[in-house]
């Protein structure tokens, strides 16, 4: 009835469209004219479609971790300094703390540092690996080399892939790899922002899985358009990163695709 009156009768086009019905998504521009939020709202009945990476537009569903000292899904590490065990980085806290939150890599023994992860003897296949950092610009991994096995150590392990992160940042960084199933993750840090000095500070590893047929839909697609005070280059979303904005150059629209996540928070910037 609202849509109805504002857009049929009144000819009052919204500046945010969206391919679904019954998902709202308001638009709060600030007053600076160079940002703006969007709420995502999904009033369907339907499960949200999980999270999705930007650069390769896949999707699946995020395994959240819910670690504690004496069950976790961090089999075997490094080392760790004291009061930020390796456990920490699958605890479910996506923030680093020293001395509380989060792991602190022990590399007395060398530049090395590596974490291996049990993802249990029935997981379905992953094709994902997320990262927060502390955001320090500093203690954050660089270059991240992903392995997997059969057994937690004493083993020659088989290369998955090779990451390189961002620093300065605490937001998600996603990382996609070719679907694959093992019980044992083993990833390396090989170096961090500031070379191989410093140890890691990692706030959270969470794996992706793949998405098989029948599973989650696919992102729904916001589009931006009407007199907006700015076209939107970057997009941010506060549970899943950054998202990729396609800009229409003729007719200056930007189209993001988003994971239909119920109260979820957009950010855009000009």
């Amino acid at each position: 009835m609202l849509r109805s009156l504002l857009v049929e009768q009144r000819s009052i086009q919204p500046l945010v469209t969206v391919n679904t019905s019954l998902v709202e998504a308001p638009l709060l521009i600030h007053p600076d004219q160079k940002r703006a939020v969007i709420t995502l709202l999904n009033w369907t009945a339907s499960a949200p479609t999980g999270q999705s990476n930007a650069v390769t537009n896949a999707s699946g569903i995020w395994r959240k971790n819910s670690g504690t000292a004496t069950h976790s899904i961090v089999a075997h590490s490094c080392g760790s300094k004291v009061g930020n065990a390796a456990w920490k980085a699958a605890d479910g806290v996506l923030e680093f703390a020293v001395g509380s939150e989060g792991w602190l890599a022990d590399d007395a023994s060398g530049t090395e540092e590596w974490i291996v992860f049990d993802l249990g003897v029935s997981t379905p296949p992953v094709d994902g690996l997320a990262l927060w950092a502390s955001g320090d610009g500093v203690h954050d991994p660089h270059t991240l080399v992903l392995q997997k096995g059969s057994k937690p150590t004493g083993q020659d392990w088989d290369m998955v892939a090779e990451f390189t992160a961002k620093g300065g940042t605490k937001a998600m960084q996603a990382f996609s790899f070719a679907p694959l199933v093992s019980r044992f993750f083993r990833l390396e840090i090989v170096d961090r922002c500031s070379g191989t000095a410093n140890p890691s500070h990692v706030a959270e590893i969470e794996f992706r899985e793949a998405v098989a047929t029948g599973g989650p839909r696919p992102p729904v697609e916001l589009r931006l358009s009407g007199e907006l005070p700015f076209r939107a280059t970057t997009a941010t979303s506060a549970i899943h990163g950054e998202l990729a904005v396609r800009l229409n150059q003729s007719t200056g629209a930007a189209t993001l695709a988003v994971p239909l996540l119920h109260g979820d928070v957009i950010v855009l910037e000009a």
